[in-house]
C-alpha cells in the first residue's frame, strides 16, 4: 500500500465521521458533530492531517490538533493539544511500536505533517496528556520534553467536612461567567506555564463531558474555581480545570470547598444510583504539598504531561518545562 499525506479541509467532514465511527472504537457522529468537536476552539478550526490509500483515495489514518492557546510567563502563546490519533483498523497490527521508533508508523508521519502547517500558522507549542500506552512511547522521542505527574485520592465519605472560614462561599456558576476573567488575571502567573481557563476558553473545554463549574469566593472576591466531573466507571470524582488566585491559601480554601461540595453530592445519590468512592485529582507540586496534608493518598497511576515546541516565540526551553506547568485530568 502506498500512502501520502495531506492536510483535511471542510469537505473532508464526512469522511473523516465514517472513518471515526469505523475505526477510533469511541462512539458514532456524523460531519456536524465533528464540525461541533473540533471546529469550536474559541482559537480557531483544529488542523487535522489525513493518510490516504492512493490505491483507494481513501482515508487511512488521521491526528487532530486542537487549538487551545496557553500562557508562558503571564504571555499568550498559540498552542495546539493533539487528538485522536487514529490509523484503519486493519493496519493497526502492521504498524507496531518499532515502527514509531524507526519513523515509519503513518501516525508519526501525521504528526510531522500536522507539525509543518501549525508552525506556518505561527504555533508556538504542542502540549498533551496522552493515554497512558503512549506515554512510554513519547519519552523516546528527543524533541518531545516529559513529565510525570501522580494523581492522588481521597476515599469517601469524609469522616467530617473540612474547615473553612465563615467567610468562604461556593455556588455553580456558567463557564462563561466573566466574573472569571479577572480571576484569571491573577491565576496566569500562579505556574510558569498553562492553559488559558477564562470566560472564552472555559466553555469549549468543559462541553466535552458532564462538567459542574463551582466558584469559590472570599466575601463577594472570587478566588478559586474547579470543574467537577464525576467518573463512573473509575468510582471517582475528578476535581479538573482548578483556577486560583495564588498557590497558597486560596488553593487549599479552593481545594476543602470541594471535597465538601463532592461530600454532598455523593450523600444526595438517589436511591439505585451509585455512590462513587473516592475524590481524585492531578497533583501538581503546589497542590501535592496541600493534598497531602488534608489525607490524600498516592494512587498507582501517572499522568504524563508532553510538550513540544515548535518556534520559540519570546520564550526559552526553562519557560515551558513539563515540570512547571499547571496541568488538569481533563487536559
Amino acid at each position: 500500500m502506498e500512502i501520502f499525506y495531506r492536510m483535511a479541509d471542510g469537505n473532508d467532514y464526512d469522511a473523516l465521521a465514517a472513518f471515526w465511527n469505523e475505526n477510533s472504537g469511541w462512539d458514532v457522529i456524523d460531519g456536524n458533530e465533528w464540525k461541533r468537536r473540533f471546529d469550536s476552539s474559541p482559537y480557531g478550526n483544529s488542523v487535522v492531517s489525513i493518510a490516504i490509500d492512493s490505491g483507494s483515495d481513501k482515508i487511512i489514518g488521521q491526528f487532530v490538533f486542537i487549538p487551545v492557546n496557553a500562557v508562558v510567563n503571564g504571555m499568550e502563546v498559540k498552542a495546539c493539544r493533539p487528538y485522536a490519533p487514529i490509523i484503519h483498523e486493519s493496519l493497526q497490527t502492521t504498524f507496531g511500536i518499532a515502527s514509531l521508533l524507526t519513523g515509519k508508523h503513518p501516525i508519526l508521519n501525521l504528526y510531522k505533517k500536522a507539525t509543518k502547517e501549525l508552525i506556518r500558522q505561527g504555533v508556538s507549542l504542542i502540549y498533551m496528556v496522552p493515554d497512558p500506552r503512549w506515554a512510554r512511547i513519547v519519552k523516546a522521542f528527543p524533541f518531545l520534553m516529559t513529565h510525570n505527574f501522580p494523581l492522588f485520592s481521597r476515599v469517601l465519605p469524609l469522616d467530617k467536612n473540612y474547615e473553612l472560614p465563615d467567610y468562604i462561599s461556593y455556588k455553580e456558576i456558567s463557564a462563561a461567567d466573566k466574573e472569571i476573567d479577572g480571576l484569571w488575571q491573577h491565576a496566569r502567573h500562579v505556574y510558569t506555564s498553562a492553559m488559558i481557563r477564562d470566560s472564552k476558553s472555559l466553555p469549549f473545554k468543559t462541553s466535552h463531558g458532564d462538567y459542574k463549574v463551582i466558584a469559590i469566593n472570599n466575601k463577594s472576591e472570587m478566588i478559586g474555581l474547579f470543574a467537577l466531573v464525576y467518573k463512573k466507571n473509575d468510582h471517582q470524582w475528578l476535581i479538573c480545570d482548578i483556577v486560583t488566585k495564588d498557590a497558597n491559601e486560596s488553593l487549599s480554601d479552593t481545594l476543602a470547598a470541594a471535597c465538601n461540595i463532592i461530600q454532598v453530592k455523593n450523600n444526595m445519590s438517589s436511591a439505585g444510583e451509585e455512590r462513587l468512592n473516592k475524590i481524585g485529582v492531578l497533583a501538581t507540586q503546589p497542590i501535592e504539598a496541600i493534598v497531602k496534608k488534608m489525607g490524600f493518598q498516592q494512587e498507582n497511576y501517572q499522568f504524563t504531561m508532553v510538550v513540544h515546541i515548535l518556534s520559540k516565540n519570546g520564550f526559552d526551553k526553562s519557560n515551558v518545562l513539563p515540570a512547571n506547568w499547571y496541568v488538569s485530568a481533563n487536559d
